[in-house]
């Protein structure tokens, strides 16, 4: 009985990241938002550009910056 659960548990153990890794292949398929919580123009808003610039040449899909109101 140990045994059989042993077995269960290491086969479900490798097959979650399998299945997440297929599912991940595709990400992002959309727009992706960075929420900016402090006002345009500041240390954090331009660190959040630059990050977005960086994503979006990396990812296939477009970063955009929106302020958290």
């Amino acid at each position: 009985m140990k045994i059989t659960c042993l077995v269960a548990l290491a086969l479900t153990a490798f097959a979650v990241p399998a299945a997440n890794a297929q599912s991940a292949a595709d990400f992002p398929n959309a727009p992706v938002k960075i929420l900016v919580p402090f006002a345009a123009g500041g240390p954090t808003d331009v660190v959040a550009r630059i990050l977005g610039e960086q994503l979006s040449a990396r990812w296939s899909a477009k970063a955009a910056n929106i302020k958290a109101e």
